[in-house]
């Protein structure tokens, strides 16, 4: 299974690829998409979907998984955000692909065991399930790994309790 997964932000997603088999994963490709503040507001959405769709076409996913916003964050942060993953949702529907939206606690649940757990514990587990030894950067990167890995799992989850 293939696993494309979102960290949004209007100026800044991070986003990440990767391949599931059985219980084992591996990197396709992670990156970010940044906007620059010189665009129109309507531009840097246009880019970020252009961007998600492109990769899309690219890397051929069969799930979206992306973080869903909590709103601990300030409003103007929190706008940005859900028009980014408002332009996500629009790639992927096009696409007719499935996509996850998994909050902070389940994401940090789901790779420590423990939804409470920090930034470092959260990258240094996606590290060692990903084989990757050294730090990875920016942030928004590793969350967006973070969030595919959870979302591998929780799609996982989701069809065993379909078969029951």
């Amino acid at each position: 299974m293939r696993i494309l997964s979102f960290d949004p932000g209007f100026g800044r997603t991070g986003w990440g690829a990767l391949e599931r088999s059985g219980t084992r994963f591996a990197v396709l490709d992670y990156g970010l998409i940044e906007t620059s503040n010189g665009m129109s507001h309507g531009e840097r959405l246009q880019e970020i979907y252009n961007q998600v769709e492109h990769m899309i076409g690219q890397l051929e996913p069969d799930l979206v998984a992306m973080e869903k916003l909590i709103f601990g964050k300030s409003r103007s942060t929190a706008a940005g955000v859900f028009q980014a993953q408002g332009v996500i949702l629009a790639a992927a529907g096009k696409h007719r692909l499935e996509v996850l939206e998994l909050g902070p606690k389940q994401i940090k649940l789901a790779l420590t065991g423990s939804g409470n757990a920090d930034k470092k514990s959260v990258e240094m587990m996606v590290r060692r399930i990903l084989g990757i030894q050294t730090e990875i950067r920016p942030d928004d990167t590793a969350d967006a790994l973070a969030i595919g890995i959870a979302g591998a799992m929780q799609q996982q989850w989701n069809q065993v309790q379909l078969q029951n």
